[in-house]
């Protein structure tokens, strides 16, 4: 089942929102950035936004034809509260450079 149209204007304004914005929004300092990174962060933030609003509409079909909520249904739920409120990229980041981080602590190396 395709979105209807208004969700995809809904979803393309806030994801735009939060490309455009997000600097503005979580306080980051560009001042000193390369161009490359200012571009980089814009499609990052597009991207973590949409997949929010994706997954907002697959929890939406999800509980439509399942009609309960189960594990997979509070995955839909939390990838898209924290992707259409832009903290998908952080989250990623996080989540990739977690692992080495313990493995420095562990070794003693903070």
């Amino acid at each position: 089942m395709i979105p209807p149209l208004w969700f995809f204007l809904v979803a393309a304004i806030g994801s735009v929102f939060y490309a455009k914005w997000a600097f503005a929004i979580f306080s980051v300092n560009t001042a000193d950035k390369h161009w490359a990174w200012k571009v980089h962060q814009v499609w990052f933030n597009l991207l973590g936004s949409a997949t929010g609003w994706a997954a907002l509409w697959f929890l939406y079909l999800s509980l439509n034809t399942q009609g309960l909520f189960n594990l997979w249904n509070l995955g839909l739920l939390l990838l898209a509260f924290v992707g259409i409120t832009g903290h998908l990229p952080k989250t990623i980041v996080g989540l990739v450079l977690a692992p080495g981080e313990i493995f420095s602590k562990a070794l003693g190396r903070s």
